[in-house]
């Protein structure tokens, strides 16, 4: 992929909000309706009791929402086999696995593989991981639909987005056919017979389609500067919400960081081994280890996911019986945080900044909970 095709294709995963990365495209075969939400089969492997199993989370999550509102008219594509669920508020869709695939890792074979499964280069895992993995990607829906509502800044610019889309698919197919252009350009350069009139012909030809890409990059560029700027301060406060939806339906601690570790090692970043078993740790709400600053979104309030598991989320009580009151407070804090760094912007990749935003969070929180008679454990 050229420098100035990157952009492009950055610019329309802007909103993807992802558990891990890329996915797998498919037809749908058949869908059911649940309430607001639509289940969609996207194989026809997909079973009704699996897709039930996804239907209770949903059902189980809008039951717990305490005062926040449920998304509505979300879709939930439902696969067989998927490495990377992803959630989509731009049309409020899901992409989720009942169960996880990719091809055989180049650097070796984990040792969990059977051999049977090693003959057909893929191997399955039972789907530990798919219920928190929906779960967290449902929590950013509810984020979404909530400080939409909450928040004029994100709500402008969002819907901005949203009509500017089709513009940027647009672009991006033109991009495509560009680089495709290109590589027939590149293709027929190689050959030995080509001639030294049809080569400077041919570069001319180079450049000025590298000049077309470079400008449709600059204008999709242009056009989704506001929500990028929205999206930098929102990404970190978001994934920290939608994880702590997943960690309070579960009631487990590490079950983000063990789900990232998990399809990281089947993508092929890393063996699943012993070590890799906590490579996403600064997810992992139970993580007291020395925590280093995380700049990225997914890992960056690991201080505040500390602090709010010893202090509230570890009590079993607390989950069962006033789980609506936390994922209220919880939000309230986190939308409050959000919305303050919107208006008052900083590096957030910045240490100083890092741990200041970590614990003015943790402080909101606190802040919420005990207006709501929640105290701390400790």
């Amino acid at each position: 992929m050229s420098k100035a095709n990157l952009p492009l294709r950055l610019i329309l995963g802007t909103l993807a909000l992802s558990f891990a990365t890329s996915a797998r495209a498919a037809a749908p075969m058949c869908s059911d309706v649940f309430a607001a939400t639509r289940f969609t089969k996207m194989d026809d492997k997909v079973t009704d009791k699996q897709v039930a199993v996804f239907e209770k989370v949903v059902a189980d999550l809008n039951a717990s929402l305490g005062e926040l509102v449920a998304p509505r008219n979300v879709q939930i594509q439902v696969f067989t086999e998927h490495s990377s669920p992803a959630a989509d508020p731009t049309d409020m869709s899901i992409r989720a696995g009942v169960r996880f695939f990719q091809p055989m890792p180049k650097h070796g074979i984990p040792k969990y593989i059977k051999r049977k499964d090693v003959a057909v280069k893929k191997y399955h895992k039972d789907p530990s991981y798919s219920v928190p993995i929906l779960a967290h990607e449902y929590g950013h829906l509810i984020f979404m639909e909530n400080y939409t509502r909450r928040e004029p800044i994100w709500r402008e610019t969002f819907e901005n987005y949203k009509q500017i889309r089709p513009k940027l698919v647009e672009m991006q197919n033109a991009s495509d056919a560009i680089q495709k252009e290109l590589a027939a350009i590149y293709g027929e350069m190689k050959s030995p017979e080509i001639t030294p009139e049809r080569r400077m012909e041919l570069l001319e030809k180079i450049k000025s389609l590298s000049a077309q890409n470079t400008k449709l990059s600059d204008e999709a560029s242009e056009l989704i500067k506001p929500m990028r700027m929205v999206r930098y301060f929102n990404t970190a406060y978001n994934e920290f919400f939608a994880d702590v939806v997943a960690v309070l339906y579960t009631g487990k601690g590490g079950i983000i960081d063990g789900g990232v570790s998990f399809t990281r090692a089947l993508q092929g970043d890393n063996k699943y081994s012993k070590e890799s078993k906590h490579s996403d740790q600064e997810r992992n709400f139970e993580n007291n280890l020395k925590h280093d600053g995380d700049y990225e979104g997914h890992g960056y309030f690991s201080l505040t996911r500390n602090d709010v598991w010893t202090s509230y989320l570890a009590s079993p009580s607390y989950r069962a019986n006033k789980s609506g009151e936390i994922m209220t407070a919880i939000f309230n804090a986190v939308a409050k945080e959000n919305s303050r760094v919107m208006r008052e912007p900083v590096k957030m990749e910045d240490e100083a900044t890092w741990k200041i935003l970590n614990q003015k969070l943790a402080e909101a929180i606190d802040q919420e909970l005990s207006a709501r008679g929640i105290e701390k454990l400790k």
